[in-house]
């Protein structure tokens, strides 16, 4: 995907939208620090993906003083008394995300979810600006309803490979949901929310900074990480469920 790098558009993106919020004005501040002294040398050229220098990128992360009342609801999957709870990251971009989403993740709903054991906190994990722009529009027209949420992130997923291949993926990501139903103007309006995009970079510090996530599709459960690629049967192993 011809997209450019996150830090990059993160500037883009910050200075761009219009907002109140102090604090997302000093963030957007922090990473043009960056970009403005030689940590982003190649912002100009397209490319899939973070920085070359992705220590870069989290500097600027680490540095954005976004207040706690930028959080978003969680997205809760499965019942909230349920004994056992891990957080999944993915990202609308990610292949190995997408094929644990339509393969493993269905298995290990029916077995622990659907029966009670185990609730499901879906987090977006933020690695490319597709990746962000996806996950804000989802958010956005997903509101507080788990279920619209889940409806509309198989709908991206569904799209994935389509939206990879496509020679204007921006625009390929808009007219998803403008087949849809919605607008031009209300996708527009979506990408355009600050408080969601600061909710989301949020997750990300936490997911980064606190949780040692590094990659996707990731898992955190107990004070427990883990990076990278499982089966429903692997996961249900590490987290002790068997």
């Amino acid at each position: 995907m011809r997209f450019y790098n996150l830090l990059s558009f993160l500037v883009c993106f910050f200075a761009s939208i219009s907002t109140n919020a102090e604090a997302v004005k000093q963030a957007s501040n922090s990473v043009r620090h960056s970009a403005r002294h030689g940590e982003c040398k190649n912002c100009k050229k397209a490319k899939r993906g973070m920085p070359q220098k992705a220590e870069s990128f989290d500097d600027g992360l680490r540095a954005m003083n976004i207040p706690e009342n930028y959080r978003l609801p969680e997205i809760i999957i499965g019942k909230s008394s349920a004994l056992h709870k891990v957080t999944i990251y993915m990202s609308f971009t990610c292949g190995h995300c997408r094929e644990f989403h339509d393969k493993e993740f269905p298995k290990f709903r029916k077995r622990y979810v659907d029966t009670g054991h185990v609730k499901v906190c879906l987090k977006f994990y933020i690695d490319d600006p597709g990746a962000l722009e996806s996950a804000i529009i989802v958010r956005c027209f997903g509101g507080k309803s788990t279920e619209k949420i889940e409806s509309l992130a198989q709908k991206m997923f569904n799209k994935q490979q389509e939206w990879m291949r496509s020679s204007d993926p921006k625009q390929f990501l808009r007219d998803i949901f403008v087949n849809s139903g919605y607008t031009r103007a209300q996708v527009e309006k979506c990408i355009a929310d600050s408080s969601i995009s600061a909710g989301l970079m949020k997750d990300l510090q936490e997911a980064k900074n606190k949780r040692g996530i590094r990659m996707v599709p990731a898992f955190y459960f107990g004070e427990s990480a883990h990076n990278g690629v499982l089966t429903s049967e692997q996961l249900a192993q590490k987290m002790n469920l068997n």
